[in-house]
């Protein structure tokens, strides 16, 4: 008996502290406004989020450390040539998060990935965003609404292209 109380315990105790853990701030979620940044590229020009008003836009927080992360470049690459130009006219943002520069501009490079990456060396936007673990993925409409979020990796460019249909109407 004691046996099964305490086993209880500990499953209550790991529910409770399992569910209180969170991977993005609790006011990234959808309907809410997509908090403003302004964070550089790898070429250094400063890029804003502001700055894509009127664009779908999608962030993906990511790192080298992280193998998920790397798994899912060519997916967002993907989506990239079919959807950043045209009607549709995406926004793909890679945001590295604690990389130096010339790491990141010879993986994007030797994996001919074209995205704009922009760099968040000291995590700032990562922490404005409350992300905890990557890869996260964020859906903006055009309006600047978040329409979605993603933890974890994308497993196909189909997996992304469904999450797309939220912000490209």
């Amino acid at each position: 008996m004691v046996k099964k109380i305490l086993m209880f315990a500990c499953t209550f105790f790991l529910v409770a502290v399992l569910g209180a853990c969170q991977s993005v701030a609790p006011d990234i979620k959808a309907g809410n406004k997509a908090p403003d940044f302004e964070l550089q590229s790898l070429d250094g020009e400063p890029r804003t989020l502001s700055g894509l008003k009127g664009q779908p836009v999608v962030l993906n927080f990511w790192a080298l450390s992280c193998p998920y992360c790397l798994d899912e470049m060519p997916y967002l690459q993907q989506i990239h040539d079919d959807y950043g130009s045209g009607n549709n006219n995406l926004a793909m943002l890679a945001i590295n998060i604690g990389d130096s520069n010339t790491s990141i501009k010879n993986y994007i490079d030797g994996n001919g990935f074209d995205f704009t990456v922009l760099t968040d060396n000291n995590r700032k936007v990562a922490e404005q965003y409350g992300i905890r673990g990557i890869p996260v993925t964020i859906f903006i409409d055009k309006n600047g609404i978040i329409q979605d979020v993603v933890i974890g990796a994308f497993r196909n460019a189909t997996d992304i292209e469904t999450r797309l249909q939220s912000i490209l109407s």
